[in-house]
């Protein structure tokens, strides 16, 4: 319980009893979105509950994501699950922090700028010809796991856009992410992830394993880079080519860690967020025709590029409300550095906040109907006057998603070359299930039918 001081005034604050010794974790391991709602519920805005040992806070309020992520930035750094995720990531920009972080950061963030992003676009919309051929290629009997389709989609994206190749060892790379994070799961909903790091389990070797195999394709694809000499335009080119003030650029450790982390975050969240958004318009059919007539507007027939989004309100409507409904990055984690105060609640040092934004975007206290899918809502008016987080799908503040305008871009051209060539339609057998990990998963049978649009 939280005391009241003369220097900072502090509100009592109450959250679940949870078990001795792992605290509120069978709850967590059993149903995290579920928890989380629970909590909200019945506790309100700022809520802590422990597991094992460690305490940690819930925080739903915008003001108070603020905060977290914006004006008290400085007092804080990356949880300790976050921080976990270095067993895979190494120490790139997810999971490093200062002054490591703010080198990397600055060297990476030219090359993610809108200008340099606009060039992969025909990259995108190849590789979502490419996905739109094996549908049809496989015809429209049979339903087909649009989770997998998305997955094939965005790797090739992300292959061609880092490394500039799409072949046997860079898939490799992808089915190694793959292994990584049904382990890093496993770990987080069971008693093992309260054990230190460096005691072995069979999660662990299975994410020290991925890690063995990305290094080993990253690294070689390094040393060839440095070996030629030849300048490149893909994002690997662009790192290795990056020099701070001092003129000094990435070694080889970092170049790896960079490249893996936008591997893996790059490859996943789009995936996630592509393959809810084809299952809500296939069962909205009124705005899959409405995405169909701007289509044929805009396009008449040819490809998608990249001048064409700010052309597509409802295919960026359909993207951010997708977002909203499902954001594939379902939780944002920080660590305090020491202690602070959010709102009028003292947090001790040490303490772990989380900031839910599949919660936040769901809170109908900010939201016209926040279960229903309203692509028209970004459209009418509605979001103009909402608190600054009331949606953060790529965090915020210093550490907001350096990707944000590349997976902004790639979501868009990907759904508009789909939907420009087929309808999609809901396979009424299917059920959608949630996997909370890292991202926002579906758990298994997203199907969908495919069929060439007449």
């Amino acid at each position: 319980m939280v005391r009241s001081t003369t220097h900072h005034p502090v509100r009592r604050v109450q959250g679940p009893r949870g078990y001795p010794l792992v605290g509120s974790l069978p709850e967590f391991a059993r149903d995290p979105l579920a928890f989380f709602e629970r909590l909200r519920r019945e506790y309100g805005e700022l809520v802590p509950y422990f597991i094992g040992p460690w305490r940690l806070w819930l925080v739903t309020s915008p003001a108070d994501v603020e905060q977290v992520l914006v004006s008290q930035a400085s007092k804080l750094h990356k949880d300790r699950a976050t921080r976990s995720l270095s067993r895979v990531l190494g120490d790139g920009l997810v999971t490093s922090e200062n002054p490591l972080w703010k080198r990397q950061r600055k060297l990476a963030a030219p090359s993610f700028t809108p200008r340099h992003i606009a060039s992969y676009g025909d990259i995108m919309v190849d590789a979502a010809n490419n996905g739109v051929e094996r549908a049809l290629r496989d015809g429209a009997a049979r339903a087909r796991d649009v989770h997998h389709d998305m997955n094939e989609v965005t790797l090739e994206i992300v292959l061609r856009t880092l490394f500039g190749s799409f072949d046997d060892e860079t898939e490799r790379a992808g089915r190694a992410i793959g292994r990584f994070m049904h382990a890093f799961e496993d770990e987080m909903r069971s008693v093992y992830r309260l054990l230190p790091r460096w005691v072995p389990n069979r999660h662990r070797r299975e994410m020290d394993q991925a890690r063995t195999t990305l290094e080993a394709i990253v690294e070689g694809l390094i040393q060839q880079r440095r070996a030629s000499g030849e300048e490149h335009g893909d994002l690997l080119g662009r790192l290795l080519a990056a020099r701070d003030e001092d003129g000094l650029g990435m070694d080889d450790e970092q170049l790896r860690d960079e490249a893996i982390t936008v591997f893996a975050a790059g490859h996943e969240t789009t995936a996630v967020a592509l393959t809810y958004a084809l299952w809500l318009v296939a069962r909205h059919p009124e705005i899959q025709d409405r995405l169909a007539q701007e289509a044929q507007e805009v396009l008449s027939g040819r490809r998608p590029k990249h001048d064409d989004v700010s052309r597509l309100p409802w295919h960026e409507a359909v993207v951010k409300e997708t977002m909203r409904l499902y954001p594939p990055v379902w939780i944002v984690g920080r660590a305090a550095l020491e202690p602070l105060t959010i709102g009028d609640v003292r947090i001790k040092a040490g303490d772990q906040l989380l900031m839910s934004s599949w919660i936040v975007h769901q809170d109908p206290s900010l939201w016209t109907g926040p279960e229903a899918f309203r692509p028209v809502r970004w459209l009418n008016g509605e979001t103009d006057d909402h608190p600054r987080f009331a949606y953060f799908p790529y965090g915020g503040g210093p550490r907001v998603c350096i990707g944000s305008h590349f997976a902004h871009l790639e979501a868009v051209l990907v759904l508009a070359t789909y939907l420009q060539r087929l309808e999609v339609r809901p396979d009424p057998t299917s059920r959608l299930e949630l996997q909370p990990v890292v991202t926002l998963r579906p758990r298994a049978g997203t199907r969908l039918f495919f069929s060439p649009r007449a």
